[in-house]
């Protein structure tokens, strides 16, 4: 059995939080995924818990815009970093897991509905009050709507 690359180490992390890699490479210092995400917000909720506590990685991760079949279609590029990849794919994979299973918890599941709040922009400061967010790990929670206060608040 051939040792998986690093491009495949980091593969099964991205796609247990719900993503198809289309496409991998390994390099010298670096991993490089093209990436189809089923669900975005619970995507960006995984990402956002895997980029809080990465190690000793640099990470970069956007929307790749390209045509296929004469349309115009885009894919997640998500590019690691690092002197030791291996360990960087490794870690990588772990916190993609460990998040899922996290996010997961706190509701935010994969098959989420429309967005359920958004801070009202432009209002003054007493109308919008703060995300609720998990005091396990400090990430925001996208469940329920932000309140809108009154004059009186």
């Amino acid at each position: 059995m051939a040792k998986a690359t690093p491009a495949d180490i980091l593969a099964q992390g991205v796609m247990h939080a719900g993503a198809d890699v289309l496409n991998s490479s390994t390099e010298d210092a670096s991993v490089k995924l093209l990436c189809r995400v089923k669900n975005k917000r619970f995507w960006c909720d995984v990402l956002e818990y895997v980029l809080a506590r990465k190690q000793e990685w640099d990470a970069h991760v956007c929307q790749q815009y390209f045509i296929s079949q004469g349309r115009l279609k885009f894919g997640w590029n998500v590019i690691l970093q690092a002197e030791d990849i291996e360990a960087a794919a490794r870690n990588a994979r772990d916190l993609f897991v460990e998040g899922t299973r996290v996010m997961s918890q706190l509701g935010a599941e994969q098959d989420a509905g429309p967005l359920q709040s958004f801070p009202l922009m432009g209002a003054s400061p007493n109308r919008n009050r703060p995300m609720v967010r998990d005091p396990k790990t400090g990430l925001p929670v996208h469940r329920g709507a932000y309140a809108i206060g009154t004059p009186k608040d």
